[in-house]
């Protein structure tokens, strides 16, 4: 089909495009001289853009500019035969459109009103786009952005949508709420030192990247899917960190945490008493960086973590710190404080206690010496409960109260590759795999017991003994 469009603008730049794409033949022409569409013949007035076409399309700004189109000098008008059809899609007066279709049917012409909706917001290269307030990714419309800078600085709502980013967006202290972030081509979600949170269980199916400067952070609330990958930190030096804040949490998904070569680059876990889940098919590994509590960046050492995937030490040089103290709360060892089932032991707290299963608990002081000493947590069934295999025909316990306190644990697998070093700090207990490759280094400092050394393969590597054993 032969198509005159008139109107290269914000919307009528890509219709016209997609008419070429489509394999119109199409000419073009736009007020302002320049304006060109790759593949399409550049007229020099409206009256030539429609000269011998099938359909005249246009995509103007107003009702005057539409008038002037149609009927001006070197209009429309002049070129109009029988069978034309003049399709309008710019947003005018309902009177003014039955006023020029009554002209253009005059002519032997059909004229169709095909107003569109909507448009979108173009960042010139060189240019910035601060996007703040409060929006839907279903408000955001069509953003191109390309060699402009995208700046997030408040809240956007993302809950059952996806959000898809095509070039960089700085997370400038804004919010990202639910649902998927992906990026495709040079799309990357780039973290900065105004910080920034993915709230309310966002899945991360790009990149995070925490490269640019030191002091890079991104928080997290109620959890976090990755099926893509998150950059903290650069091979050159700047540091940066995730921080999950605001109670227990989990990352989960399939994806891959790079931490690059500064001792401050660090998983945090930010919030005291909580414990963050480390899902089975995580991946974390790089050069340099902690996992829990780094004292380099501070926040609470008595966290936990539960690392059910793999965590390598895979950079020579560099040094992968394990640590965190665990979480802490006082038990009402009350006659109904700590019971028996079977060998199931229930201990009920005054607060909630921020237990995972798997971890591993350090109980003492209850009544009954059977409820006391070193345990892995079995179930929670609520906040202020948590259960444990212990001897069989343990009374309930009373009187006086007691103390629980859980480092992190490993289930999962932890790896130092050769070269590398592997440091384990805080209390821990390993129930998974500690594998230190011949050539390698690990450090067992912290506090831990022989019962929860678990299995270490360290043949041919340097095992260091620099805690409490």
């Amino acid at each position: 089909m032969r198509v005159g469009f008139l109107g290269l603008g914000i919307m009528g730049s890509g219709m016209a495009t997609n008419l070429v794409k489509a394999g119109h033949e199409v000419s073009v022409w736009n007020r302002t001289p320049g304006k060109t569409i790759e593949g399409a013949r550049s007229a020099a007035t409206p009256a030539e853009a429609a000269r011998g076409v099938e359909v005249v399309w246009m995509c103007v700004s107003d009702t005057v500019a539409v008038e002037s189109l149609l009927f001006g000098k070197d209009g429309v008008e002049q070129s109009l035969t029988p069978g034309m059809i003049v399709a309008d899609s710019s947003t005018i007066s309902p009177a003014a459109t039955l006023k020029f279709a009554e002209r253009v049917r005059a002519r032997g012409a059909d004229y169709v009103d095909n107003p569109v909706t909507g448009s979108k917001i173009a960042a010139d290269a060189g240019s910035t786009l601060n996007l703040g307030g409060t929006f839907a990714v279903a408000g955001l419309g069509t953003i191109t952005s390309a060699g402009a800078t995208v700046n997030l600085t408040g809240i956007l709502t993302n809950t059952i949508s996806t959000l898809t980013l095509d070039g960089p967006w700085h997370l400038l202290g804004g919010t990202i709420i639910g649902g998927t972030v992906a990026t495709t081509g040079g799309g990357v979600l780039l973290g900065t030192t105004s910080g920034g949170t993915l709230a309310n269980g966002v899945t991360l199916n790009g990149i995070l990247d925490l490269t640019g400067a030191s002091n890079t952070v991104v928080s997290v609330t109620g959890n976090l899917t990755l099926g893509g990958t998150i950059l903290i930190g650069s091979a050159s030096g700047n540091y940066g960190y995730v921080s999950f804040d605001g109670g227990n949490q989990t990352l989960s998904g399939n994806g891959t945490v790079v931490f690059g070569s500064s001792v401050a680059n660090t998983l945090r876990v930010g919030t005291a008493n909580t414990t963050l889940t480390i899902g089975a098919n995580i991946l974390i590994h790089g050069k340099t960086g902690g996992i829990g509590f780094n004292a380099n960046i501070g926040g609470p050492s008595n966290v936990a973590f539960i690392n059910q995937g793999t965590i390598k030490a895979d950079v020579a040089g560099g040094i992968l710190t394990l640590n965190g103290t665990g979480a802490a709360s006082t038990i009402a060892a009350s006659p109904t404080g700590a019971t028996e089932s079977g060998t199931t032991v229930t201990i009920t707290s005054t607060a909630a206690q921020g237990f995972a299963v798997g971890q591993t608990v350090v109980i003492a002081g209850v009544g009954v010496a059977g409820y006391n000493g070193t345990f892995t947590v079995a179930s929670v069934p609520s906040p202020t409960t948590f259960t444990y295999a212990a001897a069989a025909g343990l009374a309930a316990s009373g009187g006086g109260s007691a103390t629980a306190s859980s480092g992190w644990a490993n289930p999962g697998t932890i790896q130092a590759a050769a070269g590398a070093t592997a440091t384990l700090q805080g209390a821990w207990s390993n129930t998974g795999t500690i594998t230190a490759d011949p050539g390698s280094t690990l450090n067992l400092g912290g506090t831990f017991t022989t019962a929860a050394l678990g299995t270490i393969a360290s043949a041919g590597a340097t095992v260091n003994l620099t805690g409490t054993l």
